[in-house]
């Protein structure tokens, strides 16, 4: 069972378990039926789980888990949680481990009740006001534990108590990204690179939102830009070059997640329509190849001259199938996507249909259409051109 809240603003999931009970002590890995085959398997469950639905929160997992974390390695159910230190904690691991101390089921006597945390929450439980201890609650029956265990259980409770730290990224809460879906993000940062404060915090809520690509506008100042990559390990940076306003693009992309990438500048010989030149990004994503434009169109203007703006994406949407490869050697022919604050559009490898076949093509005349006649046929206050869609 599943329970997900906050504790002053921080994301907390705990999970309740009750495993299989009984058995001899040893672990028959091929028998399906064993007891501690069967708590193995929960283990492994449960460390899947957490890590495909809550790799990024603070996780506590706890439970009547029906055996001892203490055992030696080759019958010991928990050690793939124990192997994995970097992640994982029992924090009643010091009790398990100390026979003077008061066990969770005394009369066996054994300690098979446990709390599991994971590193999001090892600097809470680190913190000095912080503690775990079985609960002595037998004391309050003159006959004891047999008194105890005859009038309410043969278990005895299990606390822990944290004190929650401050999370060190203040964007935790635009936490974004997940595994097995892609994200791209678009973010014009606003004459980026010289400033420590700016480059910090961009940083920081980039890895907060944890996505696959970024594309990034307004970069000024190279060093800057280098800061930024050095901040994001997990990133790998490009940086275009050659804006005639000094203002240039770049992209952030996640190793772990994009194969076969490749960053090319494209349609550089527009003259002063494409004043900061795009960027194609190119990459494989789960075996499937996925493209990415970065682009950053001419501001201002007075609401009427669109014409800058019309050519600008008549280009793109005429751009033609990519035909470069990725650091791997694979073409990337089948989609193409184009994005300017948030809008994306995709088209059909030209040439093919959707089976993949060849067909011919001839260009689409473009119909011109008077703004009174569409005003007319909409029965409609005139409206700004929507530039970035097209059928």
């Amino acid at each position: 069972m599943v329970l997900e809240g906050n504790i002053d603003g921080e994301p907390l999931v705990v999970i309740n378990n009750h495993f299989k009970c009984c058995g001899d002590g040893v672990l028959e890995i091929n028998d399906s039926g064993d007891e501690e085959t069967r708590r193995l398997r929960a283990v492994q469950l449960l460390k899947q789980y957490v890590s495909d639905y809550f790799a990024d929160y603070r996780v506590i997992i706890v439970g009547d888990m029906n055996d001892e974390i203490s055992d030696e390695a080759p019958n010991n159910v928990f050690q793939e949680f124990i192997d994995d230190s970097d992640n994982w904690l029992f924090a009643d691991m010091t009790i398990a481990q100390n026979p003077n101390t008061l066990w969770s089921y005394p009369l066996w006597p054994s300690h098979i009740d446990h709390i599991l945390i994971n590193s999001h929450t090892f600097a809470d439980f680190e913190a000095p006001e912080s503690q775990i201890r079985v609960m002595p609650v037998q004391e309050v029956f003159a006959g004891g534990i047999s008194e105890f265990d005859d009038e309410v259980s043969d278990h005895l409770p299990v606390v822990i108590r944290l004190m929650p730290q401050p999370n060190q990224n203040p964007f935790a809460a635009a936490r974004f990204g997940g595994q097995g879906t892609f994200e791209a993000v678009t973010w014009n940062l606003d004459q980026f690179g010289y400033n420590d404060y700016q480059t910090t915090h961009a940083a920081l809520a980039i890895e907060a939102i944890n996505a696959d690509v970024v594309a990034l506008q307004e970069i000024v100042n190279e060093d800057g830009f280098e800061e930024l990559k050095l901040a994001l390990p997990d990133y790998v940076g490009y940086l275009g070059t050659g804006a005639t306003s000094d203002t240039n693009l770049g992209f952030l992309y996640r190793s772990e997640s994009l194969t076969d990438v490749s960053v090319t500048p494209i349609l550089q010989d527009q003259g002063t329509i494409f004043i900061r030149t795009p960027l194609l990004l190119q990459a494989n994503f789960e075996g499937k190849p996925i493209s990415v434009i970065n682009v950053h169109f001419k501001c201002c203007g007075d609401g009427t001259d669109h014409q800058r703006a019309r050519y600008v994406t008549l280009r793109l949407r005429r751009f033609p199938p990519a035909q470069g490869t990725g650091t791997g050697g694979t073409p990337h022919r089948d989609r193409r996507r184009a994005t300017h604050h948030g809008a994306v559009r995709s088209a059909t490898a030209r040439g093919q249909d959707s089976r993949g076949s060849r067909r011919s093509v001839r260009p689409r005349p473009q119909r011109r259409r008077h703004p009174r006649a569409h005003q007319a046929a909409r029965g409609s206050a005139p409206r700004r051109p929507r530039l970035h869609q097209y059928r």
